[in-house]
């Protein structure tokens, strides 16, 4: 589905929202002004642990992602972090997952949310603004989904179960949470391959 923005760039998303339901998605266009193939190339690759890259508590090393290229706002980057921790265990967020575009030639950033004003309010904070505004700064390009799209249980965990393919065929996707359900999860990516 092709997003044209104000700006009047574009971009091509991975998901086809229904605009039905009570779930909404955040989505997000990220990519690099100076090293963008560099930055697609290796988002996806090990590197070395570091403990300022680490995903989430317990997750493996990061590659060339945008954390790993904006240390200098692990400050800003903490609380951002504790978002989605928070959002993972309340049951606020369904589904989040990074993938490679290779139409838009971006890494984006999907995730599916039980509500909107939970979004407006998390996403709209002093800090949040401050870690976008370093971001940018850092070389970077975000574009962002406005306003924030419904989506339908159904065609969410249809595109949630797309993306566990792709994970698991190693296709430049990873998934940053499980899908979830009310406090607590439905289950893990990596139990239902077993």
């Amino acid at each position: 589905m092709k997003i044209i923005f104000d700006d009047k760039t574009e971009r091509e998303s991975l998901i086809d929202p229904d605009g039905k339901g009570s779930y909404y998605l955040r989505y997000l266009w990220i990519n690099s002004k100076n090293s963008n193939e560099a930055f697609l190339e290796n988002y996806f690759k090990p590197q070395e642990e570091d403990a300022d890259t680490r995903n989430a508590p317990g997750s493996g090393p990061a590659g060339l992602n945008l954390r790993a290229k904006t240390k200098h706002l692990k400050d800003f980057w903490k609380p951002h972090n504790d978002i989605f921790y928070e959002a993972w265990f309340n049951g606020e967020l369904v589904w989040r997952v990074k993938a490679l575009n290779p139409i838009s030639l971006t890494i984006d950033y999907i995730e599916v949310w039980k509500s909107k004003e939970y979004l407006e309010e998390k996403f709209t904070t002093e800090n949040h603004k401050s870690l976008v505004e370093g971001i940018l700064e850092s070389g970077f390009i975000i574009k962002n989904w406005q306003p924030y799209q419904k989506i339908s249980e159904e065609i969410s965990k249809k595109y949630y179960d797309k993306f566990v393919v792709s994970y698991f065929k190693e296709q430049n996707c990873t998934i940053t949470t499980p899908l979830m359900g009310t406090r607590g999860r439905k289950y893990d990516p990596r139990i239902r391959a077993e």
